[in-house]
C-alpha cells in the first residue's frame, strides 16, 4: 500500500556471530541469534532480503556459534515494474544495492574465517515489514554474549572456555566500541583468533550509526507530501547502484 512508502525507515546491522542490531519502532535493540539456515532479515514493499548462516567451530569451545556466509534481496514488484532489480540476485562483500528516490540501502562487507566467507550487512530499509530487522526476539536461538566485565564466567549455552585475555580486550576497546557492541567484538575475536571480526566490528558500528542518522524519520514528510504517484515517478528515476 502506499502508506508504506510515506512512513519513516529503520537502520539494522546484521553480522559477526550473528549479532542483529536495529532501531525499529524507535527502539535500540542488540540479539545474538545463532539460528542457522535461511534467514529472513527483512520482508516490506521493496524487496525480501535473506541471509544463510552456517554453524562454525569455535577455537575457544563456544556451542552454536554461526556466521552469515551469503546475502540475496529478491524484488517486490515495485522495483520490478520501475526496473530497479528484475530479478533476485547475491550482493557479495564489498557490494552496495540502493534506492535512491528512497534512500534506502543495502551495505556489505566481508572477510574470512577458517576457509569460509562472512558477511556483516548494513541496511537503511522502510520502517514497515517482518523479518529479524522488524523482530530480532524473533530469533530462535537467542543467546547472551559473555560480558568484558564478568568476574565469573555465568551459565549458559554462550560462553567461552576462558575469560577475555588482555589481547582480546586491548584490540576491541582499542576500537571504541561500548557496550552490547564490545562484548560482541570480544566475543567473536576469542571465539575465532581472527582478527577480521575486530575490525569488522568496528567498520559495522560505524556504518551503522550513518544508517540510524541517513532514516531520519523526517523523510516520511517529505514522500508523503510527494504522494504515491510522486513516489512513483521517483523511483523510476532512481539509480540501482552496485559498486
Amino acid at each position: 500500500p502506499p502508506s508504506l512508502i510515506a512512513q519513516p525507515l529503520i537502520a539494522c546491522s546484521v553480522g559477526g556471530d550473528p549479532h542483529i542490531r536495529t532501531n525499529y519502532g524507535g527502539v535500540n535493540a542488540f540479539v545474538t541469534c545463532n539460528d542457522t539456515g535461511v534467514l529472513t532479515l527483512a520482508d516490506n514493499l521493496l524487496y525480501t532480503i535473506t541471509a544463510v548462516a552456517e554453524a562454525i567451530a569455535p577455537v575457544d569451545g563456544a556451542p552454536g556459534a554461526s556466521i552469515i556466509t551469503s546475502l540475496t534481496i529478491t524484488p517486490k514488484d515495485l522495483l520490478v515494474k520501475n526496473g530497479l532489480l528484475l530479478a533476485s540476485r547475491t550482493v557479495a562483500a564489498g557490494e552496495e544495492f540502493s534506492v535512491a528516490a528512497l534512500r534506502a540501502y543495502v551495505k556489505v562487507e566481508g572477510g574470512d574465517y577458517a576457509g569460509k566467507k562472512f558477511l556483516w550487512v548494513t541496511m537503511v530499509i522502510p520502517n514497515t515489514g517482518s523479518g529479524l530487522c522488524y523482530n530480532p526476539n524473533a530469533c530462535v536461538n537467542k543467546v547472551a554474549v559473555q560480558s568484558v566485565n564478568a568476574t565469573t564466567l555465568p551459565g549458559g549455552r554462550h560462553l567461552l572456555q576462558t575469560r577475555y585475555s588482555n589481547a582480546t580486550l586491548t584490540a576491541c576497546i582499542a576500537t571504541g566500541l561500548t557496550g552490547d557492541v564490545l562484548n560482541a567484538c570480544a566475543y567473536d575475536y576469542q571465539a575465532t583468533n581472527t582478527p577480521a571480526f575486530v575490525t569488522l566490528a568496528a567498520s559495522a558500528n560505524a556504518k551503522y550509526t550513518q544508517a540510524v542518522k541517513d532514516s531520519n524519520p523526517s523523510l516520511a514528510g517529505s514522500v508523503a507530501r510527494a504522494g504515491y504517484l510522486g513516489v512513483l515517478m521517483a523511483l523510476g528515476a532512481a539509480l540501482l547502484t552496485m559498486l
